[in-house]
């Protein structure tokens, strides 16, 4: 057996979430609001603008280029307030009409929509919903077809699988609703596979519910793998 650590690149996300004020999803409800009509996925494809919006009001996505997220979300009213830091990935975009032009500081639902507004209250963008509200488990199997990659998730946060190569295993990982973050350091088997043999090859960080799927991120929100529920 050996061990992988997410490592460097946790370490500058972490290093972010402070510079950020990204300390632990609130979405606390400051007059009243309603979190419930967000939850959903909001936009188009990977290389698209698109937004998930979970429990707890935590949002994660894409400006259609880097990644962007947040844990630090309250609601005022029928707004979702998201200006109190986000975290980015640092990919150059040079001209990409598809690209974001800034991080919304608000996001509110309008005729089906999610809309995008600025710090100054100015419309940004317009998402359609594109996945249903997020109401699923994320504990259980999750695998792929044949002798593909499969994933098993405990209530108690340990976690074991195979990702078309080797077996790996966690014990500190955490579950919340749609959401499993996997344990800061999995062990690996010490399997020899060609590369074309491993489904995915960046250490796993994140897993979320989408339309009945689990979708796999690393740490940067570089997407990994799409795994249906298991039988």
């Amino acid at each position: 057996m050996y061990r992988r650590r997410i490592g460097a690149v946790v370490l500058a996300v972490v290093a972010m979430a402070f510079t950020t004020g990204i300390v632990g999803a609130s979405a606390e409800a400051d007059d009243g609001g309603d979190l419930m009509p967000f939850l959903a996925r909001w936009g188009g494809d990977w290389g698209t603008p698109h937004l998930t919006i979970s429990g707890g009001g935590s949002v994660s996505g894409s400006d259609g280029c880097n990644g962007i997220w947040t844990d630090v979300t309250r609601l005022e009213g029928d707004r979702l307030m998201t200006d109190r830091g986000w975290g980015q990935t640092l990919r150059a975009c040079v001209n990409d009409p598809d690209v974001l032009r800034s991080i919304p500081s608000s996001l509110a639902v309008e005729d089906g929509e999610l809309v995008l507004y600025d710090e100054d209250d100015v419309v940004i963008a317009r998402l359609s919903r594109s996945v249903p509200p997020l109401r699923v488990s994320v504990l259980g199997e999750w695998r792929a077809d044949g002798d593909g990659p499969w994933i098993r998730l405990h209530a108690d946060g340990s976690v074991e699988g195979y990702d078309g190569c080797s077996w790996f295993a966690g014990t500190d990982g955490s579950a919340k609703g749609d959401v499993y973050r996997f344990p800061a350091e999995l062990s690996y088997t010490e399997a020899a596979c060609p590369p074309e043999a491993r489904e995915w090859t960046r250490v796993p960080y994140e897993a979320r519910v989408w339309d009945g799927v689990l979708e796999v991120f690393d740490a940067v929100g570089v997407h990994l793998t799409t795994l249906p529920r298991g039988r």
